[in-house]
């Protein structure tokens, strides 16, 4: 996908969150609540917006959350660099189902 296509997706699904998450939540405000004096400013061939609240949301924003994702591996990526022994990444998965509550999967753990 192309990224006018990939940002024009982004900008369709942001709507659609902002439809469905209830008031107050801050991916409601997300590049539609001006923080200071908004402005046109041009990048390359395109125009946006600038000075405009972002919600920094790491999972229900389609546009701020590829941007904290890139922003992370790029942290990963420095400390990777800076070790002096080799590092692994682990994932553990509980076996659980909808009826578990999170606070008994939780105290199984520890």
């Amino acid at each position: 996908m192309k990224n006018n296509k990939k940002s024009k997706e982004s900008w369709r699904l942001l709507g659609l969150a902002q439809s469905i998450l209830p008031p107050g939540n801050p991916v409601n405000k997300c590049r539609r609540v001006p923080r200071g004096n908004p402005r046109i400013v041009k990048y390359g061939n395109t125009y946006a917006y600038d000075n405009l609240v972002t919600c920094k949301s790491k999972w229900a924003c389609p546009i701020c959350s590829p941007k904290n994702a890139l922003k992370r591996a790029k942290q990963i990526r420095e400390l990777h660099r800076n070790l002096e022994h080799e590092s692994v990444m682990v994932t553990y998965t509980v076996q659980h189902n909808i009826h578990d509550r999170l606070s008994d999967l939780i105290d199984a753990l520890y």
